[in-house]
């Protein structure tokens, strides 16, 4: 019998119909499904609930009914016990969360049986020391964003690779993203598209005030350490993990960003491949003609 998690963060009639076929069809299997405590929509009765720590020790997979958002927030624990997650996109990208709803069955049978196909997304570690001692630590799905905290402008950053001096530069911040992240706030940025097969770290400074800074692109190797600085300065500075944990940064407080050896499984889509994707969801090398 298999323990399967669900986490809902979408609530209207199409979700609760996903969502009460799911319960038939586990129970028709025997398996037990396990409602995160905080899901936007709960069965009335019978619901086994638990936190979203405990839910990804004890079930596997790990369906989220949602957007990115949702299966992001999910992957940062899922990643700690190799939880699989099978994302059903109800948001209004759906570019992580591929399978669509009617093809969860068809992927939740697969892979309790082995059969799916799940890609392996890397992440990176997040560390913010403060007079050399740690004050901040996650791990990171998408990107680690240092920006101002102030509503307007420009904040100075020093970066280091394997701490080897590397610019100091002005700007309105720095993105630190994975290959998954890449598609993200990091391309709104300029940054380039990094297939999420690679092991690697993109530098994305967010509207540098020098024409010579432009995104770098690293290899994410187990000594590949990127450490910035934050200078003695004015302005308010804040780490930005996910666009969902935030942590204020004061003057002289460094941030760590190292590949994590963790990883996270999410389920592809039967239906669509990689570059389809890309295509439908960002238009990428779509022709921007009418014939």
């Amino acid at each position: 019998m298999a323990k399967v998690g669900v986490v809902v963060r979408a609530s209207n009639q199409e979700v609760q119909k996903i969502v009460s076929g799911l319960i038939d069809w586990c129970a028709s299997r025997q398996d037990e499904l396990i409602f995160e405590a905080d899901s936007a929509f709960l069965p009335e009765k019978g619901a086994k609930v638990s936190n979203l720590e405990t839910l990804a020790k004890d079930c596997d997979p790990i369906v989220t009914l949602g957007g990115d958002g949702t299966l992001i927030s999910v992957a940062r624990f899922a990643a700690l016990t190799g939880s699989r997650l099978l994302g059903v996109n109800f948001g209004t990208l759906g570019f992580l969360t591929e399978v669509a709803p009617d093809e969860l069955l068809t992927c939740l049978e697969g892979a309790l049986s082995s059969r799916a196909d799940f890609e392996t997304r890397s992440l990176i570690q997040v560390e913010v020391l403060r007079a050399g001692q740690s004050v901040f630590s996650s791990l990171s799905i998408n990107d680690a964003v240092i920006q101002n905290g102030l509503r307007s402008g420009l904040i100075d950053l020093d970066v280091f690779i394997r701490d080897i001096p590397v610019m100091r530069f002005r700007a309105d911040g720095l993105i630190c993203a994975t290959p998954t992240g890449s598609t993200a706030y990091s391309l709104a940025a300029g940054g380039s598209i990094i297939h999420p097969a690679l092991s690697a770290i993109m530098l994305t400074p967010i509207c540098a005030h020098a024409l010579t800074i432009r995104p770098l692109v690293l290899p994410a190797g187990s000594h590949d350490k990127i450490l910035v600085k934050i200078p003695t300065q004015k302005s308010k500075a804040v780490l930005a993990v996910d666009g969902q944990l935030y942590f204020d940064l004061l003057p002289g407080d460094e941030v760590v960003v190292l590949p994590s050896a963790k990883s996270v499984k999410i389920a592809r889509s039967p239906s669509k491949s990689y570059f389809e994707i890309l295509r439908t969801k960002l238009n990428w090398g779509v022709a921007n003609r009418s014939n």
